[in-house]
């Protein structure tokens, strides 16, 4: 499916969720016995965990190598002149949507279960979190234009929940959790998020967010504010260190608040980064 663009024919689609809805009807209702049946027929005919996430994937979509959506770099100059149409903007957001690329997974030792002894993702196949390629050439070449830093602002909550997706999908295939994303690996400084760091192409996704709340900061101290208070409260170690980046940028920042968010959850995020 994934080497096929993660485009599933309508009746695949419909077998492939018929199967997977009866699987779990099965479970609910406690029909070993049926379920015995199947494993009798097709060892592999019950998903475990780990493949029912892949063929949920499938099904949303998500699995699959994204669209290399050269039309983004074609809109440059259009932006340039008169900024960015609300058609313009869908097609960059499609372009920027994260997607799950699988590869074939090389064995370097023993496959380790996780703590509870289920299999893991990654013990089967490497799944990573991509977007467009072609989405860095366009930042690089809008990111000074004037019309293109007036737009910014309206984009802070489309590129919240996109790296939010992002995160999303890499806690779904095992790659990280709600309390470590190894962002401080792959992004040393929220201030400096440099090109050399788009080996993983979500960090993009990082960047650009940062680049879109200082527009807004600079137009709407109250909105930028709320920015803040919604990063925070969202999963994900990315989030907290864009929060404190954020509060840094405050003209006046409100001690109280500062105390509060290094004392959460008794002082982790304080000795976390």
């Amino acid at each position: 499916v994934s080497e096929c663009g993660g485009i599933l024919h309508p009746e695949f689609r419909r077998l492939i969720i018929g199967q997977l809805d009866c699987i779990a009807d099965l479970k609910n209702r406690g029909q070993d016995e049926e379920l015995g049946k199947i494993l009798l027929n097709s060892p592999d005919g019950i998903p475990d965990e780990a493949m029912t996430t892949l063929w949920e994937l499938a099904l949303s979509g998500k699995l699959c190598i994204p669209v290399e959506n050269y039309s983004i770099i074609q809109t440059c100059h259009h932006i340039k002149k008169y900024g960015l149409s609300s058609s313009f903007k869908s097609l960059l957001l499609k372009a920027l949507s994260p997607t799950v690329t699988l590869k074939r997974h090389i064995k370097y030792g023993l496959d380790s279960p996780s703590a509870s002894g289920t299999r893991l993702i990654g013990n089967f196949i490497d799944a990573e979190v991509v977007v467009c390629d072609y989405a860095t050439t366009f930042f690089e070449r809008v990111k000074d234009y004037q019309e293109w830093k007036r737009c910014l602002p309206d984009f802070v909550v489309d590129f919240t929940l996109l790296l939010k997706e992002a995160m999303d999908l890499q806690k779904k295939v095992g790659r990280i959790s709600d309390d470590s994303d190894y962002s401080c690996i792959s992004i040393n400084s929220i201030i400096e998020i440099e090109d050399r760091e788009s080996r993983h192409s979500w960090i993009l996704l990082a960047r650009i967010l940062r680049d879109s709340w200082l527009e807004l900061q600079k137009k709407n101290n109250e909105y930028a504010d709320l920015m803040i208070n919604l990063w925070w409260n969202y999963p994900y170690p990315i989030f907290k260190r864009l929060s404190f980046y954020a509060l840094s940028h405050l003209d006046i920042v409100d001690a109280a608040r500062v105390i509060q968010m290094f004392s959460d959850r008794a002082g982790k995020w304080l000795w976390s980064f």
